[in-house]
């Protein structure tokens, strides 16, 4: 299995270098500091080789299930004398087959580099999520709505060292989504939600894509009604990303507009949305489980693939997808984001703030 291995990590190491060369930067006015550092991301890119190397593990677990198998069998049928020497080799296979399923976890999750550092995007998403959490959010008293996504995850962790040491108190925290309520939780962090706390004083989120005219796209994780709701409810909104998600405009890396719907209406939007909006929109199957997406609110999620070549005036296409019968509401937010933070490998963080400062739905 290590020549497996080790042709696995040339494989990945070249295809790493290949995809480094094929980096390119997104808008113009992008600082020169995050320009320089593309090179640098070729190095630190391929010592991420063994992520590649992690991802061709399950045919090594399927072999290791074979040799756990055919050892069992041995344990049962082999005479007393040589048993003790079978259940060792189980014994052994056993550990082997449980820490190949630990450090394929650990690959799938996306934060480890082999070496138990953040890679270089996860880096961006914690600085980006703890120059916004240090600028807008007060030492004392703050009303939060805390998003949803692995950039989030960064701010949750920051909150909870900060509230544990008393750098942070009289906070309260409302999730836009179960995940995020768990993460709270866990981090002993205040909790509430908006029956008792109606008015956020700020709300932090993610985006899955944020155009230069700071429209986004979310819904990548199938909580965009809840994001939307609280993000309404808050003073002020603010998005953190890592620079991946900066775009000239929308379409230019992300694909689709998430949409959730109501299950019963599912089929008859999957005909209307491309015949009214062009494109084509498809069921969100899950990965985990037989069957659609279902979000914390017992909805469908439908990715409308918008036409790319054509020019979308976003505002008008939120009204008229959220005015669609059986639509809850789309992953499109227009006109409604304070600020941007983006970080870049380098550490750098730009802070972008909206061009027009956005109408509130509450004054």
């Amino acid at each position: 299995m290590s020549m497996f291995l080790n042709l696995d990590r040339m494989e990945g190491g070249t295809r790493c270098q290949e995809s480094c060369a094929k980096q390119e930067t997104s808008w113009s006015h992008r600082s020169s500091a995050a320009k320089s550092v593309q090179s640098k991301n070729c190095s630190s890119s391929c010592t991420r080789a063994d992520s590649c190397i992690l991802s061709r593990i399950p045919m090594a677990l399927q072999i290791l299930a074979y040799v756990v198998t055919i050892l069992s069998i041995l344990c049962v049928s082999a005479p007393a004398h040589s048993q003790s020497l079978s259940l060792s080799l189980f014994r052994i296979a056993s550990t082997r087959f449980i820490i190949s399923r630990s450090a394929m976890t650990l690959s799938q999750n996306g934060t480890g580099t082999g070496s138990g550092q953040l890679s270089a995007i996860e880096e961006a998403k914690k600085s980006a999520a703890i120059a916004c959490a240090k600028k807008h959010i007060p030492s004392s008293g703050c009303r939060l709505g805390v998003g949803s996504g692995s950039t989030v995850k960064h701010l949750v962790d920051y909150l909870a060292e900060n509230y544990a040491n008393g750098s942070i108190n009289n906070l309260v925290c409302v999730a836009t989504s179960y995940q995020t309520k768990r993460w709270l939780f866990e981090a002993n962090l205040p909790m509430s939600d908006l029956d008792l706390t109606p008015e956020l004083d700020v709300c932090i989120d993610g985006a899955d894509e944020v155009d230069k005219e700071f429209n986004l796209i979310k819904g990548g994780g199938g909580c965009l009604a809840r994001e939307k709701i609280v993000q309404t409810a808050a003073k002020k909104f603010y998005v953190i990303a890592d620079y991946t998600k900066q775009s000239a405009f929308l379409g230019e890396k992300y694909k689709y507009v998430p949409i959730e719907v109501l299950p019963f209406a599912a089929e008859p939007l999957l005909r209307w949305l491309p015949a009214r909006e062009g494109g084509s929109a498809e069921l969100r199957m899950a990965a985990r489980k037989c069957g659609p997406v279902i979000t914390d609110n017992n909805n469908y999620i439908i990715d409308w693939h918008f036409d790319k070549t054509t020019q979308h005036n976003w505002k008008e296409t939120q009204m008229r997808l959220n005015n669609t019968p059986g639509v809850v509401d789309c992953g499109l937010f227009v006109g409604v984001t304070d600020g941007v933070f983006f970080a870049y490998p380098d550490g750098s963080v730009q802070e972008l703030h909206a061009p027009t400062p956005p109408k509130k739905f509450l004054p």
